[in-house]
């Protein structure tokens, strides 16, 4: 049985606009690409949750991760010059 992209979302606890707009940005959610039903209906594989929870890295993830390690030292540098 395939997840709706309300139900992905509630699992995931996040909007299911989140989910929407990642798939209309870069055409899939860090790297999970669901079934276009007629009508535009969306259905994710089962082993979604297991994929995002339980993965390794992804290069988005590795980069959102590193931008945010370097603004975060950004912040503290600038701190102590004050």
């Amino acid at each position: 049985m395939s997840l709706t992209t309300n139900e992905l979302a509630a699992q995931l606890c996040i909007a299911p606009q989140t989910l929407r707009a990642a798939l209309c940005r870069s055409g899939s959610y860090f790297g999970i690409r669901p079934a276009k039903l007629p009508g535009g209906r969306l259905l994710w594989p089962d082993d979604t949750l297991t994929r995002l929870t339980n993965s390794g890295p992804t290069p988005e993830r590795s980069e959102t991760a590193k931008r945010a390690a370097a603004a975060s030292v950004a912040v503290r540098r600038a701190k102590a010059v004050a």
